[in-house]
């Protein structure tokens, strides 16, 4: 097994090389990308009312365990599901990123960690994403059907206790919060849970747009809760005041009442050319817009592309495929190519083209 420093001179030298190569052109790649983010499986103990009807997908063995040749050269590993820890291969995966000092980030619902896990966690410094959106036992069952809320308390009870035996750890505990019409009075209730059981962050993020739960939707639906999205906007701003009290990061995807406007705006001008991806190049000074291609890499539900955002999908049969030949893919190749060529119409996010997220 090669020593800390050289898994760290591995990194850094892949790092370096991705970085050539993005200078150079090159569609074709040499260098491995940094970070991954993985859905492992569409299985779910839980059928949440915002989320679609789940499948018994999982990512094929051959392509999952075609990870750990990545693992030595990638930076972040990120998992998601479905519920990750009923993807078969997690365990093997995830001890195998801690050997090589990949900093991971969990994706979960909660209720299947015990002990084991947790502690296997905490020592490896990982990021845990738990999914709990309300504090009370009648709103978390609503919304996340088949759970327990007195079985999530126990988990972070759990998680208390076993931080207290890693105190150098830089393991971090973050709560995912879906905002919707049976929790938004609610928001800083979420917080206050966020500060009893020492969470670092707090994320706020609105149901789907694409939510199949319509009766649930108050940010996509043009201006019928707009009281609603007022009294979210205020109570947004307490919320912000209040992280900043308590020392927690918060993460806030909550369109307001005056982006909400704007929403409806864009959505009516859709068509108009000044709103086209083409006009907004010239925001960038002629760098290129985005990294992604050759940086980051997403896979789930037989769906390839750079990230999670990237509207472009390719549906593929993994099950033929390596992680590295799927890095080399023909839907990777158009994406990097598109990119050089400012053809950035091709798959891109407006959210990109807004803020340039995958800048180096």
């Amino acid at each position: 097994m090669p020593s800390i420093d050289e898994i760290l001179e591995l990194k850094h030298q892949n790092d370096i090389l991705s970085r050539k190569e993005i200078k150079e052109g090159k569609v074709i790649l040499d260098s491995y990308p940094v970070n991954i983010q993985i859905g492992c499986t569409d299985l779910c103990n839980y059928e949440c009312i915002m989320c679609r009807k789940r499948n018994d997908w999982a990512l094929p063995e051959k392509t999952g365990l075609s990870i750990i040749e990545f693992l030595p050269y990638i930076k972040t590993l990120w998992w998601q599901g479905g519920e990750v820890f009923l993807y078969k291969n997690f365990n093997t995966i995830f001890d195998k990123a801690n050997e090589n000092y990949v900093k991971q980030t969990i994706i979960t619902n909660g209720s299947l960690l015990n002990e084991e896990i947790i502690e296997k966690i905490i020592k490896n410094n990982v990021n845990l994403l738990m999914s709990i959106d309300a504090t009370t036992k009648q709103v978390y069952e609503h919304i996340r059907r088949n759970g327990s809320f007195e079985n999530i308390i126990e988990k972070l009870n759990i998680i208390g206790r076993i931080r207290k035996k890693y105190p150098d750890s830089s393991f971090t505990l973050q709560m995912q919060v879906v905002i919707m019409k049976c929790n938004y009075k609610y928001v800083l209730d979420i917080l206050d849970f966020a500060k009893k059981y020492n969470f670092h962050a707090v994320n706020y993020h609105p149901i789907a747009e694409d939510t199949e739960n319509t009766d649930e939707q108050i940010f996509f639906n043009k201006f019928k809760d707009i009281e609603i999205m007022k009294h979210i906007t205020e109570q947004m701003k307490v919320v912000h005041k209040k992280a900043a009290e308590y020392n927690i990061q918060l993460e806030d995807t909550i369109p307001k009442i005056e982006m909400h406007s704007q929403h409806i705006n864009m959505t009516e001008n859709t068509i108009n050319d000044n709103n086209s991806p083409e006009k907004q190049v010239n925001k960038h000074d002629g760098k290129l817009i985005c990294y992604a291609p050759w940086r980051e890499m997403f896979i789930d539900h037989d769906v390839l592309k750079p990230t999670c955002i990237c509207k472009s999908e390719q549906f593929i049969k993994f099950d033929e495929y390596t992680l590295r030949e799927l890095w080399n893919h023909a839907v990777f190749v158009k994406h990097r190519e598109s990119i050089l060529n400012n053809a950035i119409n091709f798959g891109c996010s407006k959210q990109c083209l807004d803020g340039g997220f995958f800048r180096l």
